[in-house]
Order: structure tokens, then C-alpha cells, then sequence
């Protein structure tokens, strides 16, 4: 399996794709997720250097996302080039479409 993440880098209109790769656990209860690769495009979709060097994840850093709730997984990281301190950065919660409106709280971007 495999999937991407977008993110909005620093303000302007930078965008950052993280191409992943997925292994179900045995038990179906989490998936360990692997950035493969890691590409930069401006707001026309242009491809451009890393505006940010050092603020983004690199391939090879990984991490599982748990299944909590039907739509709602939690990420805890496996393995990260970034210091200890940088890691607690951010939602742990990833939510999707259907979630329970009693959880939806959890899912602040």
C-alpha cells in the first residue's frame, strides 16, 4: 500500500508531498508507514528545491498509526532524524469523513 501526505511549508505557497509506504500488522490493528520520498512544488505545481532544509522528514523515517475508532487512527513515531523535542510537534490524531462527532475534538490541524 502506499499513500502521500501534503503539507503547506512555511507560509507561502510551498506545498510538500511525503510519498508512504504501508504494511498492515498482523492483528489489522495498526499500519506502519515509511516516507519512500519527498518532493517540493511551488503554488503552480512546479517542482522546487526543499525551501526548508532540516524541516522536514527525510526518507526512511517511519512510524505506525493505530486504529482508536472507526475514522480516527493515532501515529506514534518509530523512527525520526528529528531531535526528540521537534517530535512532540503537532496533531498525533489522524481523522477522517464519518468520524464520531464526540471525537472530532481530537483532529485540530
Amino acid at each position: 500500500m502506499t499513500g502521500t501526505v501534503d503539507y503547506n511549508v512555511g507560509g507561502a505557497v510551498r506545498y510538500e508531498d511525503d510519498r508512504l509506504s504501508f504494511a498492515r500488522s498482523r492483528g489489522g490493528r495498526r499500519l506502519t508507514a515509511t516516507i519512500v520520498s519527498v518532493t517540493f512544488t511551488d503554488e503552480n505545481g512546479k517542482p522546487i528545491p526543499n525551501p526548508n532544509p532540516g524541516d522536514s522528514s527525510p526518507v526512511g523515517d517511519s512510524f505506525y498509526l493505530e486504529f482508536v475508532a472507526p475514522h480516527l487512527m493515532k501515529r506514534t513515531i518509530i523512527h525520526s532524524s528529528w531531535p526528540a523535542i521537534d517530535q512532540r510537534d503537532g496533531n498525533r490524531y489522524w481523522c477522517g469523513v464519518g468520524l464520531a462527532g464526540s471525537l472530532v475534538s481530537r483532529c485540530g490541524a
